[in-house]
């Protein structure tokens, strides 16, 4: 198993924050899941159990927490393009409820839920969890929507995205 510092890999501390996929040890690694601080050994765990079935990932401790990084299978890669082109985007910006949304004391216009998203993803587009975060990702590399502060990738959690037709 892989537990690597996040110094040992050929990144700035910026660039490893908004990237979806980085080259270690030869092989291409795509982001899989952040983990907080508390959470290394469910990160590690994780890993584990991918390692056990036959994948290639690494768990990376970073000044954040941790990120659990994995080769993507071409099966996974595959799914998840048949949902980039213009009909899914459509969809998924047909279906999600966006709205105007409060948090400390700030509202943002025109924005949806992460965790609402990816379960819409996953319903709708019939992808487990993690194709669901990975095509959200995907979907974020390719400048379809952004956090609202742009400070987050896209997660599993109550964080505000907006799409970018939807600018105010």
């Amino acid at each position: 198993m892989f537990l690597v510092r996040m110094e040992e890999l050929p990144l700035s501390t910026i660039s490893y924050q908004r990237v979806r996929e980085i080259q270690a040890y030869n092989r291409v690694f795509q982001k899989v899941q952040t983990f907080e601080a508390d959470q290394e050994k469910i990160a590690l765990n994780l890993c584990r159990a991918r390692l056990d079935n036959g994948e290639l990932c690494m768990v990376v401790r970073d000044t954040w927490g941790f990120t659990l990084w994995c080769q993507p299978t071409k099966e996974q890669t595959s799914r998840i393009n048949t949902f980039l082109g213009p009909e899914g985007i459509r969809r998924l910006h047909q279906g999600l409820d966006i709205q105007d949304r409060r948090f400390r004391l700030k509202t943002y216009a025109r924005c949806f839920v992460g965790s609402e998203a990816v379960a819409w993803i996953k319903k709708n587009f019939t992808l487990n969890e993690e194709e669901a975060l990975q095509l959200g990702q995907q979907l974020i590399d390719q400048r379809v929507f952004h956090h609202v502060v742009d400070d987050q990738p896209f997660r599993d959690g109550y964080f505000f995205y907006r799409f970018y037709e939807d600018e105010v």
